[in-house]
C-alpha cells in the first residue's frame, strides 16, 4: 500500500487525519469507553427526584374597598394601598421569600418513605450542627434551590413547583407554600382593613358632628320661620338648608354602611387565592436523562481521544523534523515521568 505523500508545509490533510485516527482507533475507543463509563456511573448515582406542582391566581381587588376608596377620594381622604391588588410577579417572589421558606424549614413534615416519620426539614437534610444560624442558612439555600416559580403573563397564573428525593415531602412543601401565601395575604388584608376602619371611624365622627350641625341649623330656621313659603328669600334659604341636610345625611349613611362592611371584613376568613391546580405529584420520579449523559460522555471521550492522537502525531512530526524545542520538551516529560516512577517506588 502506498503511503500518503507528506505535506511540504507541515500541515496535515483531512485524509491524513482520517488515516491517523483509523490506525489509532483502539486508543480512541478506549478513551471513549472510559468517559462513557464515568458518565454512566454519574447518571446512576444521581438520585431520583419527585416534582410536585400547583398553580394559583391571586384574587382581584376588593370591589367594596374600591367603592369606598372612590368615596374617600371625593372627600379628600387617602387610603393605604389604593385598592390595587399585587401583581402575579409579587406572589412569585413571595413564594421564595426568606420568611415563608423559613417557616417551612421549621415546620414538621410527615415522610411516608421513612415509615411516616415526623421530622423538620432541618432534620431531613441532616443539618443538626451546633451553629443554628449556619444550619438555617444552609437549609434555606437548599430549599430555595428546590422551589421553582413561573408566571404566565397572559393569564396571571402563578405556578409553584418543589423537587426533592421524597415524593411525600415535595407534595407537603407545595401545600405549605400555598397555605403560607394565603395566610400572609389574609394577615396583610386584615391589617390594611383595620387601618382603614380606624380612619373611617374618625371620619365618621366628623361627619356625624357636621350632620348634627346641619340638623340644628335647619331646626332653628323652621322654628323662627313657620310661614317661610310666602317669602322668596326665606324659601331659598329653606331649600339651601334642606339640601345641605340631605347631603350630610346621605354622606353619613354611606360612610356608616362602609364602616360596617369594614368591620365584617376585618374578622372574616376568606381565601385570598384561587387555586387553579391543586398540589399534586406524579407516582414516578422525573426522568434523569441517563441516555443524554452517557451520550455526551461518549462524545467527550471520543473527542479527547482523537485530540490526544492528533497532538501526539504533531509532536512526533516536530521531533522527526529536528525541532529543538520539541525535543527538549519530550526529554523534560520523560525525565518527569522517571521522577514520578521513582517517587512511587519509594512510597
Amino acid at each position: 500500500m502506498t503511503e500518503p505523500m507528506p505535506n511540504p508545509d507541515g500541515d496535515i490533510s483531512l485524509l491524513e487525519i482520517a488515516a491517523l485516527l483509523l490506525r489509532n482507533r483502539r486508543r480512541v475507543a478506549r478513551w471513549t469507553l472510559v468517559a462513557g463509563f464515568f458518565a454512566l456511573a454519574t447518571a446512576i448515582a444521581k438520585p431520583a427526584v419527585f416534582r410536585a406542582s400547583a398553580s394559583f391566581a391571586p384574587r382581584g381587588a376588593d370591589v367594596g374597598r374600591n367603592g369606598f376608596a372612590t368615596l374617600a377620594g371625593q372627600l379628600g381622604v387617602s387610603l393605604p394601598g389604593g385598592g390595587q391588588s399585587p401583581s402575579p410577579e409579587y406572589y412569585a417572589r413571595l413564594v421564595k421569600s426568606r420568611p415563608l421558606l423559613t417557616s417551612v424549614i421549621y415546620d414538621t413534615l410527615v415522610v411516608e418513605e421513612h415509615g411516616g416519620a415526623r421530622v423538620t426539614f432541618l432534620t431531613l437534610m441532616e443539618l443538626t450542627g451546633p451553629d443554628s444560624t449556619q444550619n438555617e442558612d444552609r437549609a434555606f439555600e437548599i430549599l430555595n434551590q428546590s422551589v421553582g416559580t413561573n408566571v404566565s403573563k397572559p393569564t396571571g397564573i402563578v405556578e409553584v413547583s418543589v423537587k426533592s428525593k421524597w415524593r411525600s415531602v415535595s407534595l407537603a412543601i407545595v401545600q405549605r407554600l400555598l397555605t403560607g401565601v394565603n395566610e400572609f395575604n389574609q394577615r396583610t388584608s386584615r391589617s390594611q382593613t383595620e387601618t382603614e376602619r380606624r380612619l373611617v371611624e374618625d371620619q365618621l365622627k366628623m361627619k356625624r358632628d357636621e350632620l348634627m350641625v346641619a340638623e340644628g341649623e335647619y331646626e332653628r330656621f323652621v322654628r323662627r320661620n313657620r310661614q317661610y313659603q310666602g317669602t322668596p328669600e326665606l324659601s331659598l334659604e329653606h331649600d339651601r338648608l334642606q339640601a345641605a341636610l340631605d347631603f350630610r345625611r346621605s354622606l353619613y349613611s354611606s360612610m356608616m354602611q362602609q364602616f360596617e362592611e369594614l368591620r365584617i371584613r376585618e374578622v372574616r376568613d376568606i381565601p385570598s387565592l384561587t387555586v387553579i391546580e391543586t398540589p399534586s405529584v406524579p407516582a414516578l420520579p422525573e426522568p434523569r436523562g441517563r441516555s443524554k449523559v452517557v451520550f455526551l460522555g461518549l462524545m467527550m471521550g471520543a473527542f479527547f481521544g482523537a485530540s490526544l492522537v492528533l497532538a501526539t502525531e504533531a509532536i512526533q512530526k516536530k521531533r522527526r523534523s529536528g525541532d529543538l524545542a520539541t525535543a527538549a520538551l519530550l526529554d523534560a516529560v520523560k525525565q518527569a515521568r522517571g521522577d514520578l516512577a521513582r517517587l512511587f517506588r519509594r512510597a
